[in-house]
């Protein structure tokens, strides 16, 4: 199990690294900082699931605090997003004694 932890935390940490140059090479090219947003990748992997999310909120039930809560969730930078559960993973993957069988001479 904690093997395909970190296989996985490792492949959220390579589209946390593609995420990084693709905003530093937007960053150079507009001569400010750029930050692709949740909402930017979203529309470019499957926008018609984002549209029927945005719908969801804006009219449901739920309120004005879960369509805020979902506005900046969809705000954030991609790379943070996938940054937290990939470092996540990989630190869960890892075990809890990695040293314990080896003998110190």
């Amino acid at each position: 199990m904690g093997f395909l932890l970190r296989i996985i935390g490792t492949w959220l940490l390579g589209i946390v690294l593609i995420f990084i140059v693709m905003d530093g090479t937007k960053s150079l090219a507009a001569s400010q900082l750029v930050m692709t947003s949740v909402r930017e990748v979203w529309a470019i992997i499957h926008g018609s699931s984002l549209m029927g999310l945005e719908q969801a909120v804006g009219n449901g039930k739920a309120g004005s605090l879960l369509k805020d809560v979902v506005e900046a969730a969809l705000g954030w930078p991609a790379w943070a997003v996938a940054a937290v559960p990939g470092l996540a993973l990989v630190i869960l993957g890892q075990g809890r004694n990695r040293h314990a069988n080896r003998h110190r001479y």
